[in-house]
């Protein structure tokens, strides 16, 4: 399950989103099946059972939360934070973990890109 959260006050496709994310989960599950028999647990998941949740927030809280956790004090596009091997044995639950996303330095990289939201995404 893909749990999206926005935190700001930009509008968020989110069923691309929601695609994007499964399209990671499928080549990330099938890597795994593909490189190493040690990783049983990832094998044995398939985008129904795995969880995520995304958060959109702004720049201050980006920043806060990278300043926190990364003793970074800037702002940056994305922050992941993978949760299995913290919390519990990737074999007894599904949880992947969260990815904070700021859409405004999305939108912002995507303009200096010269690219889309949707592929800067």
């Amino acid at each position: 399950m893909i749990e999206i959260y926005n935190q700001t006050k930009q509008k968020i496709n989110q069923k691309l989103v929601k695609k994007i994310t499964q399209e990671i989960f499928k080549n990330a599950i099938h890597l795994a099946k593909s490189v190493c028999q040690s990783m049983k647990p990832i094998c044995q998941l398939d985008q129904k059972n795995a969880e995520i949740s995304i958060i959109f927030v702004g720049e201050k809280k980006i920043k806060q939360i990278n300043k926190k956790y990364r003793k970074i004090n800037k702002v940056t596009d994305v922050l992941s934070f993978g949760l299995w091997k913290v919390v519990r044995p990737l074999a007894e639950q599904n949880y992947f973990g969260e990815i904070f996303i700021c859409y405004l330095r999305i939108i912002k990289q995507a303009k200096i890109f010269k690219t889309n939201v949707s592929q800067e995404l």
